[in-house]
């Protein structure tokens, strides 16, 4: 299992395998790890990839980062039952079960002040580190990187972990 050691610019560092605290140092081989690690959430974060994982993470980031920055009221009437849906299925695939059966609840949200706030609490206190939906994406990389598309390295080369 990976842990998450620092956040840089909204994509996830880890600590590598060596168990070495702080950045992976050059010729590590976790220089590599924590590059494609990043380049695969930042092309979540700009909704590319072609991969079921990149799919997946792009889906699920987009309905999370909505609950980070307005709530449960926000993500109930800014987004369709579809993206709602994906964002659920999103949460299966990670692993993330209570996530998903919070997102399943957001529709609640835009008739009822009450459910609002239980399920923004809800939603704070799942995770108040921040660190459950990176950690969830890191553990599925390393587990089936084929999910996600490669990444391009220097000189148009494709790098995988």
């Amino acid at each position: 299992m990976v842990t998450l050691n620092r956040m840089v610019a909204g994509a996830p560092r880890i600590q590598g395998a060596s168990g070495k605290s702080g950045p992976a140092g050059p010729g590590s081989g976790d220089d590599l790890s924590m590059n494609v690690i990043d380049e695969v959430w930042k092309r979540a974060c700009a909704h590319r990839g072609g991969g079921v994982g990149d799919r997946h993470l792009s889906a699920l980031l987009l309905v999370h980062g909505a609950m980070l920055n307005g709530g449960a009221a926000t993500v109930a009437v800014g987004f369709d039952p579809e993206d709602l849906r994906a964002a659920v299925e999103a949460c299966e695939y990670f692993g993330l079960n209570g996530l998903a059966n919070l997102f399943r609840e957001i529709p609640a949200a835009a008739d009822s002040e009450d459910d609002e706030r239980r399920l923004d609490t809800l939603f704070r206190d799942m995770d108040p580190e921040g660190i459950m939906l990176p950690a969830a994406f890191e553990d599925r990389y390393h587990t089936t990187p084929e999910d996600f598309a490669p990444v391009a390295g220097p000189r148009g080369l494709f790098r995988t972990l």
